[in-house]
């Protein structure tokens, strides 16, 4: 998640949190950059990509 006001660009703080059990819980795993709403650099140096938007399968659903 990105801790910030949704602007077009730019590095802001973000967090990256893991889940282990299919998104029942998760656990923060690291305090990160963000540099878009699609990309997290990682401490490692690797580039984590995610969707553009989440989104439930059903309302109210949590885990997916």
């Amino acid at each position: 998640m990105v801790r910030t006001e949704d602007r077009a660009q730019g590095k802001w703080p973000a967090a990256l949190y893991l889940s282990r059990d299919g998104g029942a819980s998760w656990a923060h795993a690291a305090d990160t950059d963000s540099y878009g709403p699609v990309s997290t650099l990682l401490p490692s140096g690797q580039l984590l990509i995610l969707p553009y938007e989440l989104w439930p399968l059903v309302p109210g659903d949590r885990r997916n």
